[in-house]
């Protein structure tokens, strides 16, 4: 069964199994050693690992992040949080992957 999405003023189709209901777009917590899904536990459930990356499906892309806006190294508590500030700003068409890539955040900071 598919289901219809819109993306960034774009309609397509993307299998219902990988639909994150109540958001427009689709995005998982994964582990970044073995990049099995995480839950709530804040570990891996295949290698115990506490750290973690975002990947996002948004725009006809997947994109990953490994860090918050801060460059620390992302726990899923934190993940969690941000992934949650990434699916509303989504939701409210403000969202630019680049907001939240270190590299470009260190390019636009001012000293």
């Amino acid at each position: 069964m598919n289901r219809e999405l819109t993306q960034s003023g774009k309609r397509g189709m993307i299998p219902s199994s990988f639909i994150d209901w109540g958001y427009c777009m689709v995005g998982s917590i994964r582990c970044s050693s073995c990049k099995a899904a995480m839950h709530s536990s804040g570990v891996c459930p295949e290698c115990s690992t506490a750290k973690c990356f975002i990947m996002i499906y948004f725009d006809g892309k997947h994109h990953r992040f490994w860090h918050d806006k801060e460059g620390d190294p992302l726990s899923y508590h934190k993940a969690d949080r941000l992934i949650t500030k990434m699916r509303q700003e989504i939701d409210d068409k403000e969202f630019d992957p680049f907001n939240y890539i270190l590299t470009k955040i260190k390019e636009r900071q001012v000293f």
